[in-house]
């Protein structure tokens, strides 16, 4: 097969408009989830796969380190599909899910997709699209979910659900340091920006001393 040809020497993959239909196979998420070929590339626009190959890729997309551009978009989609594959690149379920998403792939996605997060519009060659911003590391994605929680007070509430006993004595130093994700970038926009929806360190910190009532009770039951 094409997919296949070349095999790990394989980088760039352009199969846009192919009325590509898998007909329930999973040749294409198969072809990812080997991350070993090494392919950084892959452009599947303009095809006929439905929400069953975008759950199959989004899967696939959870072990694979090397794909750095996914473009996906025309194809028979819901919003299903495209939930399914912003989940990979970003799970806020939990703070372990969200340490454990993809951290390397750009996808682009539709302004049409029900995908608001973290999620621009761009206008390239007089056609707008939503896309993941690039490189939206794992700091960026751990830090948004502790502001978001920060909203509502509830980040000690978490604090049994996804946070290891043995990190609870560093968690101030921790969320110092994630809040710094968009420090010294080294080109542009290899480090995502700071886009002004995290909250500030303190307000954090501030939260957790607040309740240290709570955080002092978590961290013995999870100690006993």
């Amino acid at each position: 097969m094409v997919i296949t040809a070349g095999k790990n020497k394989l980088q760039t993959l352009n199969m846009r408009d192919n009325s590509i239909s898998t007909g329930g196979d999973t040749f294409i998420s198969d072809f990812i989830r080997r991350d070993h070929f090494k392919l950084v590339s892959l452009n599947l626009t303009g095809n006929q796969l439905n929400d069953d190959d975008a759950t199959n890729i989004a899967e696939a997309l959870k072990g694979n380190k090397h794909l750095n551009t996914l473009n996906i978009r025309r194809n028979n989609f819901t919003s299903t599909g495209w939930e399914a594959l912003s989940t990979a690149v970003f799970d806020k379920t939990s703070l372990n899910a969200a340490f454990h998403s993809n951290h390397t792939c750009t996808i682009d996605f539709p302004v049409s997709a029900d995908v608001t997060d973290y999620v621009f519009v761009a206008n390239i060659n007089g056609f707008k699209y939503g896309c993941f911003r690039p490189f939206l590391w794992r700091h960026k994605k751990i830090y948004s979910i502790l502001s978001d929680r920060n909203t509502w007070r509830s980040n000690v509430d978490h604090f049994d659900d996804d946070m290891p006993v043995e990190l609870l004595p560093d968690m101030l130093t921790a969320i110092q340091k994630y809040s710094t994700y968009y420090v010294h970038p080294t080109s542009h926009n290899e480090l995502p920006e700071n886009d002004g929806w995290d909250v500030e360190p303190l307000l954090i910190m501030f939260e957790i001393l607040q309740r240290w009532d709570k955080s002092l009770a978590v961290f013995e039951a999870l100690s006993s």
